[in-house]
């Protein structure tokens, strides 16, 4: 698992994607949480208490299981 650098940073939607579509993305916010919804299924045993990438409420995502 590639937790050990990036392991409890939280970061919003709007920063995945710039960082991972790019600035000038025209999508919307929910293409974050499509791909989030389906590196958890390939991830995660427990979809539904996922311990590798959380849910941020009002936030965004957190990687490698903070504290929220």
């Amino acid at each position: 698992m590639i937790t050990g650098i990036i392991e409890f940073v939280a970061v919003t939607r709007d920063e995945l994607l710039e960082l991972v579509w790019g600035y000038d993305y025209l999508g919307d916010s929910r293409s974050v949480d499509m791909t989030i919804m389906r590196l958890r299924k390939k991830l995660e045993d427990d979809t539904e208490n996922p311990k590798y990438v959380k849910t941020v409420y009002g936030f965004g995502y957190q990687l490698g299981g903070g504290s929220n």
